[in-house]
């Protein structure tokens, strides 16, 4: 028995120290054919030392200790078994080789219980070993399906980086912090340094400071980008700005959180691209939608917007036209009467408030809006400089043309009338102020005020 208690000893140790290389990170990451005939091996091995008490001792102990061998053997049958199940041959043979030594044991010990002993240790080995296999084929699934799902992962990563190389987006992710935690080759392209340089930097603050001046709706672009990542929801096309090597660009962001295996958030995933050239085509869509395209001042469209937006509060509006511009057209031609318009309005733009709102309503009609109550004496004031404006020539193609205008002023007081109504009390001023040039020509134009008298 002492050479058995060494035995048994030197196994546990061996068993001891391979837990302990596994631990330490040494198990091998693949298993040989060669590999699996060892572990069949030393499961018999196991298995002999093990059984050989039931062999050699069982014969000659009395009943009770007999009783204790047996329900060892039963408990280091259960154990071994079910600790090579996912060696199957190896649980098998450790099985076979146990029971055969408590087999063995039985029979060469006369007992008046053998044969049932002999029955229960034979139906105990049949189901354990039954289990055993059972819980080894789980596990040879389990093995087989993570090693598809590794398969298939690399299969995707593959794919992305393949897609990424060939096309205009790039991917992103963040770790809890707001830091990158991937960085693409294509964002670090992007944004000029290495991949190692931007791992664990914040991505809102990167873009942050390539913008040293940032304007108002730059400033709003990154508060959305800051709200959307603090949220929980996923976002789709944020536009932010970027400045790349000193070139305002624009990146179009999506991302969705991301949940570790315990549901807890742990960061963002997405993609992103580079849409200044769409951005650029947006930003004049929208202005061309609001501005006239031949002067490129304001349009009706603008003008009824800011006036809705301004709300129930006082404002002078001023309404001029050009006198005699169908007699322009019709001596030179549309051109340059086109060309004309272009003049007037460049002369306009200069002598106005900032701030204030000139528009082309239509044809040879100029709107001005004044923000806030203007006196009598002031609106006058800003009347004759518009008049002034037209006081010298204008050239076009070499040709000096000199263009007169009337002035309609309307002062607006709450509540707020409908855009229709203030256009037609412009228009009324207007035709009074024009009326009044045709009875009194000069060389500065006319202007009137609107008041009551003339709506009758």
């Amino acid at each position: 028995m002492t050479l058995w208690g060494v035995m048994a000893v030197g196994m546990s140790v061996m068993g001891v120290s391979g837990w302990l290389r596994w631990r330490a990170g040494a198990w091998p990451s693949h298993c040989s054919r060669q590999t699996l005939h060892r572990a069949e091996r030393n499961a018999g091995l196991t298995a002999l030392v093990w059984c050989l008490p039931m062999m050699l001792a069982y014969p000659q102990a009395d009943a009770e200790q007999r009783m204790w061998q047996m329900l060892g053997a039963q408990g280091m049958l259960s154990v071994g078994t079910f600790a090579l199940a996912a060696l199957p041959r190896a649980a098998a043979r450790y099985a076979a080789i146990m029971t055969a030594g408590t087999v063995f044991g039985l029979a060469v010990r006369p007992d008046p219980w053998r044969f049932e002993w002999l029955v229960v240790s034979l139906t105990f080995a049949v189901m354990v070993l039954a289990v055993a296999w059972r819980t080894g084929r789980s596990f040879c699934d389990r093995m087989q399906a993570e090693a598809e799902s590794l398969r298939l992962r690399q299969l995707t990563q593959t794919r992305l980086d393949e897609f990424e190389r060939h096309a205009q987006d790039w991917r992103w992710e963040l770790d809890a912090q707001g830091g990158l935690s991937y960085v693409s080759p294509r964002l670090a392209e992007c944004l000029g340094r290495r991949p190692v340089q931007l791992e664990r930097e914040p991505l809102l603050r990167l873009i942050t400071q390539t913008l040293t001046r940032p304007t108002e709706e730059q400033h709003q672009a990154l508060a959305a980008l800051r709200d959307a990542l603090q949220d929980s929801e996923p976002f789709v096309g944020l536009n932010v700005p970027v400045m790349l090597a000193g070139q305002l660009r624009w990146w179009a962001l999506s991302g969705k959180r991301l949940v570790d295996d315990q549901g807890q958030w742990c960061g963002w995933r997405g993609v992103g691209s580079d849409v200044t050239h769409e951005r650029h085509w947006l930003d004049e869509s929208t202005r061309m939608a609001i501005h006239d395209s031949l002067t490129g001042l304001a349009n009706r469209d603008q003008l009824e917007s800011r006036l809705l937006s301004y709300g129930e509060r006082p404002l002078t509006l001023f309404s001029l036209d050009l006198q005699e511009f169908h007699k322009i057209n019709a001596e030179h031609g549309q051109l340059v009467g086109d060309q004309l318009l272009q003049i007037v309005a460049s002369r306009f733009r200069a002598c106005v408030r900032q701030g204030d709102l000139l528009v082309r309503l239509q044809g040879d009609n100029f709107i001005l809006v004044s923000w806030g109550a203007l006196p009598v004496t002031a609106a006058t004031n800003t009347a004759q400089r518009l008049l002034d404006a037209l006081r010298q020539p204008c050239a076009v193609d070499g040709t000096l043309i000199t263009v007169r205008a009337c002035v309609g002023i309307v002062q607006v007081e709450p509540p707020m009338a409908t855009l229709f109504t203030l256009l037609n009390q412009a228009g009324q001023a207007l035709h009074a102020a024009q009326r009044q040039f045709q009875q009194q020509p000069n060389d500065r134009g006319s202007l009137v005020f609107w008041s009551p008298t003339l709506a009758s």
